[in-house]
This record gives structure tokens, C-alpha cells and sequence, in this order.
């Protein structure tokens, strides 16, 4: 019965990732022609501070959320983690704005709209699809956090065609816009359990202390994917810095079917199915091989992917060739901090993530520096690997420790 739950979760959240992955691939290329590879690279680096500004703004406290109803043990929790993401957001939103205009200096506009629709409203948005998430519902949960997405795909279209001159400034209406609808439905869509009486209030602060390392885990799950982006805009001249972003998110949407195992399993893993955990292995080996499979994919799609993107996107093809290489780490690397969250264990999750980041900036900064070639693509594929090397040391050792102490 379990297997067939599982089998099941897994396929529908299979196939909506899929369909984000398509919906991003399509706004993605769509975004890339209209802004052109300059004001791309630009808007690409400031969502990338966004983002992981994101991961600091719930507080952590979607992650304990997402545990404690998969084990039917938080009752009336959701309204107070709903106040304290706010709190959470009105304050990364400051700290957004001060790193943006020191590492890119973007138009006001784009500082507005990205911390208005990332820093505050996708929060929220995240915190109130843990609820279906929790029971067993991911691909419902999924839907919810894609639906923005959609919707800014389908703006981008109409724009493409419309061509009004000022495509940036409207593309940032909708932007902003999407999000909004996409809250809404949110709201409306919570378990007829969880609409209850509001009662306003913050998470009490002995619970913070547990929170701030599940705050750290998600803005370091965050990051790793994201900081390259805001580096690159940095390090790298702005039409190279829009190839890079491209590169970078193409070689993201081939991950995703990993994302979607992962988040199928966790909650079976956060209540200890033991068939489960008794399959790493084989989906190490799975994980490994289909990362290997996305590489070579995406190494003869290479050609046909530059071409779509536009001439303004010349280069393109080498960077996915680069990327190939660095894809089978990826998806282990998404594997490992999975499981190392689903043990409890945030911070060394967000240890083996800091240290990969710490890496990236370094890495970046002095290959820039000395005038590599590939620099930002070598440091990310340096971050990636030891991420992934270092993440499943820890989960094995985990694995061998833990039979010691029972």
C-alpha cells in the first residue's frame, strides 16, 4: 500500500515538475529574446539575490512545518508560521535592496518588483502549500509554487508578440501581478483543516532556536543555485553574464526530475519508512546515471538551444558543453542535502553548503581576477562537485553512526 502511495506521489509530482519544466524552459527563452543577453544578465543577477534572500525570509519555519504535519503534530501552526514569515520578508526585503545596489545597481523598478513579488509574497505562497505537501499531496503543492511561473510565462507571450517598446517595465507589472493571483489561490486552496479562525501571533522563541538552522538550510539549499548568478553579474561583462544566467537555468530544468523523487520522498522519509531508507544505493546509482544521460543530452542539444535564444546569446553552446560535466553532481548533491535534512541533521546540511559556497565566491573571484577562461563556469562546476562528494560523506557516515547509537 505504502509502495503504491509512493510510486503514485511520485509520478504526479514527476509530471507538474515536468510541466515547470517546460513553462520555465518556455519563459526562459521567450524572457531571454525580449530583454536581449545585457538587461537579461542584469534581471537574472538581482532575482538570484531575491532568492536566496527567500530562503532567510520564512525563518526556517516551513521546513519544521512541513515535518511536524507529516507526523500529525501541529495543530494550529500555520497561522503563527504565516505572521512570522511576514516579519521574516519585511526584513530581507530591507536586506535585498542593500545587497542589490551594492553588487549590480539595478534600475529601481526591478528592486521594487523582485522584492515585492520573491522577497515577500513567494514566502508566503511557499508556507501555504506545506499543508497539501505534508499529506502526500506534493504535486498539488507543486502547482501552487509553479502557477507564478505560468502566469509570468503566459505574460511574457503576450508581450513577445504585443512588442510595446518598453517590454522591461511591463514585464515587471506582471510579474508582480502573477504573484499576487498566485497568493490568492493559495489561500483559497488550504485543506479545509487549516481554515480555521486566524489567530494572530509569532512562533514562540524557544522554537526559534531549532528554526534559525532549518533558516539557514533553506537559504543555503537556495543559494548554491542562485549566487553564481548575482557573481556572474559581478565578475563578468553584462551580455556574458546573461549567457552564463542561460546556461545555468537550462542545465537547472534538467535536474528537475531529481527534485521530483526528492520531494516525493520526504515526507516517507521524515517518518522513517525503512524501504526507503534501505534503498540509498540504488538511488545513488539511478541519480548518477541520469545525470550522465542529461549531460550528453544537453551537449548535442547544445546547438539547437543557441539558436533558439537568439543571436544575442553566442556562446551558449560552449557553456552547456561545460555543464554536461557538472550535471551528474547536480543531481547528487540535490540527493544528499535531502537526505541529510529528512535526518534531522540542518546543520550539516547547511555546513557542506556553506563550504560549497564559500568556494564559488572564492573560486570566482580569483579566476576573474586572473583572467581565466570560463572562470564563473569552472568555479560553479568546483562548487558542485565538492558539494556532492562532501553531502554523501556525511550521509554515510550518518548511515554507519546510527545503528552505534540504537
Amino acid at each position: 500500500m505504502m509502495a503504491g502511495r509512493f510510486v503514485s506521489s511520485t509520478l504526479k509530482t514527476t509530471v507538474v515538475l515536468g510541466c515547470r519544466v517546460l513553462i520555465q524552459a518556455a519563459s526562459l527563452v521567450l524572457l531571454a529574446r525580449m530583454l536581449g543577453a545585457d538587461q537579461f544578465g542584469m534581471f537574472a543577477g538581482s532575482a538570484a539575490i531575491g532568492a536566496i534572500a527567500i530562503g532567510f525570509a520564512t525563518l526556517g519555519t516551513h521546513l519544521t512545518l512541513l515535518r511536524d504535519l507529516s507526523r500529525d503534530e501541529a495543530a494550529g501552526q500555520l497561522q503563527k508560521t504565516v505572521c512570522t514569515t511576514l516579519v521574516g520578508s519585511a526584513v530581507m526585503a530591507c536586506v535585498f535592496v542593500g545587497v542589490a545596489l551594492l553588487l549590480i545597481s539595478p534600475p529601481v523598478e526591478v528592486i521594487i518588483a523582485i522584492g515585492l513579488a520573491d522577497v515577500i509574497v513567494q514566502p508566503l505562497l511557499q508556507v501555504l502549500s506545506v499543508p497539501h505537501h505534508a499529506r502526500g499531496r506534493a504535486a498539488l503543492s507543486q502547482v501552487l509554487m509553479i502557477l507564478p511561473m505560468l502566469l509570468r510565462a503566459i505574460w511574457v507571450a503576450v508581450l513577445s508578440v504585443w512588442g510595446s517598446g518598453a517590454e522591461l517595465h511591463w514585464f515587471l507589472v506582471g510579474y508582480v501581478a502573477s504573484s499576487l493571483v498566485a497568493l490568492l489561490v493559495a489561500v483559497l486552496a488550504l485543506p479545509s483543516l487549516e481554515k480555521q479562525p486566524w489567530r494572530w501571533g509569532l512562533i514562540p522563541r524557544s522554537k526559534l532556536g531549532e528554526n534559525s538552522g532549518y533558516a539557514l538550510l533553506s537559504a543555503t539549499a537556495i543559494a548554491p543555485g542562485e549566487i553564481d548568478k548575482a557573481l556572474a553579474a559581478r565578475f563578468m561583462d553584462p551580455a556574458d553574464a546573461g549567457i552564463y544566467s542561460a546556461t545555468t537555468r537550462v542545465a537547472a530544468a534538467a535536474v528537475m526530475p531529481v527534485t521530483a523523487l526528492m520531494l516525493a520522498l520526504i515526507p516517507y522519509l521524515y517518518r522513517g519508512d525503512a524501504a526507503i531508507r534501505g534503498n540509498r544505493l540504488v538511488v545513488v546509482a539511478l541519480v548518477a546515471g541520469y545525470g550522465a544521460l542529461a549531460g550528453v543530452v544537453l551537449s548535442i542539444a547544445g546547438p539547437a538551444l543557441e539558436v533558439l535564444f537568439g543571436p544575442t546569446f553566442a556562446g551558449l553552446m560552449a557553456g552547456l558543453s561545460i555543464f554536461a560535466w557538472v550535471l551528474p553532481a547536480m543531481c547528487l548533491r540535490v540527493v544528499a542535502s535531502n537526505l541529510l535534512m529528512t535526518q534531522d541533521q540542518p546543520w550539516m546540511r547547511a555546513g557542506v553548503e556553506l563550504a560549497g559556497i564559500g568556494l564559488l565566491v572564492v573560486a570566482a573571484a580569483v579566476l576573474s581576477q586572473l583572467k581565466i577562461a570560463n572562470a564563473m563556469y569552472l568555479a560553479t562546476a568546483a562548487c558542485e562537485y565538492s558539494m556532492a562528494i562532501a553531502g554523501w560523506l556525511m550521509v554515510l557516515r550518518r548511515q554507519r553512526v546510527k545503528p552505534v547509537a540504537a
